[in-house]
């Protein structure tokens, strides 16, 4: 089936889209103001988070919303989900180009703060150097050769994609959670200026990047009763310290009036937008590899990811970028050693990855929950999935995975297919996710305190041709976690999460044929 026509993704609330097709439509009708008046109106829609960073609220689906970010604290959940477990910073440190693709960047929080995490650690290394190194102001035969700059300088390109110009766009309207974030604005409003959007450009006469907007605007008036707007100048109070620029280490780019200082890292900065469904951008990456290499150009993406993020609404809303076949097409783009890194710890994400051919494991815990690593690698797995998530995993409907063999279904039409291929194979072939059957297994019911669960959990098994829950067929389906046999069968011990789940998903569904 063909869904283009009815395909309508998830973004922010109508009110928002509103507010952000207005001020474009005023400013191309030549209103300086616009820009600053929808800021104005954009404020009352603004919600704050834990780090004192701002987010937005989704439009609903199925009658319930989402905001784009947590709750706990927006950027903090960018570094410490993100960017901090990337191991961009090692790869920085050996001198090597980093090439990250973050999709679905929404406000693009993750790309600012994935810059400022790695201007500092340039910074700071750099530092050090020069405190050991051998060059000097005095010693002009030891000035640093062009190469030497290239391995202290590395190349970074961050291509950012967001299906949704409004999303994008509300960018230049919020305070500045880091001064980075002004690298992110100028990108933003170059793609908006250079696709006939906006008629004005404010952000290269910004003379810090922790600036809202020019003094041209700020002495029109329209920003000085922001109300709403808490500590606009002062926003990065509560972000980490390992987060924060220092004052002098600031470059702007556009501007020959202003010096240049330390920041070496927007020299050698290339961010790329693109307004469209990522599974689209992606099958042009794909389709360029078929090119000549004479043929391949800048436009056709051809230098592989050292890191993707991966940040949609739930899997539940937006399905059409949490499925095997869109994984599977991530990891023909992913270094060797790149990983994918996401927020959620979802079982049909986790199982699709594994379906892709990823080890998984545990993301660092911010909040109420850890998120999910994902890599070719084994080496970038440092910590496992928990047992019991790779048993509902491996053995329960939850772990039933989106799937999208076209990259082109809406998300409605994915996210229907796999309750249908739930409902079908639970109780039959999987044990059913409400119980949580799977993670007692191999144990006696009497370890099972409440009367109403044990019925429930004995019912599950029964179902599947079961008698009790430490019987040898159990004893052998999960005997795959365990360090030594305890099945009987001489089995050897799996070390990761991946092939332990494969192997669980395999025994199961030779036992309840």
């Amino acid at each position: 089936m063909n869904s283009k026509n009815r395909y309508n993704t998830l973004t922010v609330t109508e009110n928002v889209l509103e507010i952000i097709e207005n001020w474009f439509k005023a400013e191309k009708l030549g209103d300086k103001s616009a820009r600053a008046q929808a800021a104005h109106e954009l404020s009352k829609f603004l919600i704050e988070t834990g780090d004192g960073t701002y987010t937005l609220r989704s439009n609903e689906l199925n009658g319930k919303s989402e905001t784009m970010h947590t709750y706990h604290g927006a950027v903090t959940e960018s570094l410490e989900k993100y960017v901090k477990p990337s191991k961009l910073r090692e790869k920085m440190d050996a001198g090597k180009n980093l090439h990250v693709l973050d999709i679905c960047s929404g406000l693009g929080y993750h790309s600012a703060a994935c810059i400022e995490f790695l201007n500092n650690s340039l910074n700071d290394k750099n530092l050090n150097n020069e405190n050991k190194s051998e060059y000097s102001p005095g010693k002009d035969h030891l000035k640093p050769t062009e190469d030497h700059l290239k391995i202290h300088c590395p190349q970074i390109r961050i291509d950012m994609v967001e299906i949704s110009i409004e999303t994008i766009a509300a960018a230049l309207l919020i305070p500045n959670p880091l001064k980075s974030y002004g690298i992110i604005k100028k990108a933003v409003e170059d793609k908006l200026y250079g696709e006939g959007f906006l008629k004005f450009r404010v952000q290269d006469e910004s003379q810090f990047l922790g600036d809202q907007f020019s003094d041209e605007f700020r002495n029109l008036g329209e920003l000085k009763n922001l109300g709403e707007f808490k500590n606009v100048d002062t926003l990065d109070k509560n972000i980490p310290e390992n987060l924060k620029l220092s004052e002098n280490s600031v470059t702007i780019h556009g501007n020959p009036e202003i010096k240049e200082t330390q920041d070496k890292i927007s020299k050698n900065l290339d961010i790329n937008i693109y307004c469209e469904d990522a599974r689209d951008l992606i099958k042009k990456i794909l389709k360029s590899r078929d090119k000549p290499e004479d043929q391949v150009t800048e436009e056709d993406y051809g230098e592989n990811y050292d890191a993707i993020f991966l940040a949609p609404f739930s899997p539940s809303k937006s399905p059409e970028v949490c499925t095997v076949e869109f994984f599977k097409a991530l990891r023909s783009i992913l270094k060797e050693d790149g990983m994918i890194l996401t927020y959620t710890s979802a079982a049909p994400v986790r199982f699709a990855l594994i379906e892709a051919g990823f080890h998984v494991g545990e993301g660092p815990r911010f909040g109420r929950t850890g998120g999910t690593i994902a890599s070719s690698s084994l080496q970038n797995i440092e910590k496992p999935l928990s047992m019991e998530d790779e048993r509902m995993i491996a053995l329960s409907d939850a772990g039933i995975p989106f799937r999208d063999h076209e990259l082109n279904s809406s998300g409605f039409e994915i996210a229907e297919k796999r309750a249908n291929k739930r409902k079908n194979v639970r109780g039959s072939s999987k044990f059913a996710s409400s119980v949580k059957a799977p993670i007692y297994l191999g144990k006696s019911l009497e370890d099972i305190d409440d009367p109403r669960l044990k019925r429930r959990v004995l019912k599950s098994i029964e179902k599947l041709g079961f008698e009790e829950l430490n019987c040898e067929k159990l004893k052998y389906v999960v005997c795959p976690q365990f360090d030594s046999c305890i099945c009987g069968s001489n089995c050897q011990k799996i070390e990761n999460s991946r092939d332990r789940i494969k192997e669980m998903v395999k025994r199961l569904s030779k036992l309840v044929k």
